[in-house]
């Protein structure tokens, strides 16, 4: 995923929530990246589309 943002978090192999920063644009893989420890970015993504009823 490209993304300009100031860092990322991710799980680490342990399973434990990992902060880094990044610089200006980075590319980075999209399955690993986690909006807190719980909500992944895919899914926090397609929850902003479903209609709810």
């Amino acid at each position: 995923m490209i993304q300009d943002l100031g860092g990322v978090i991710f799980l680490d192999g342990a399973g434990k929530k990992r902060w880094t920063k990044t610089n200006a644009v980075s590319v980075t893989p999209l399955l690993p990246l986690r909006v807190d420890e719980k909500l992944s970015y895919v899914d926090a993504m397609t929850s902003l589309v479903r209609i709810r009823p």
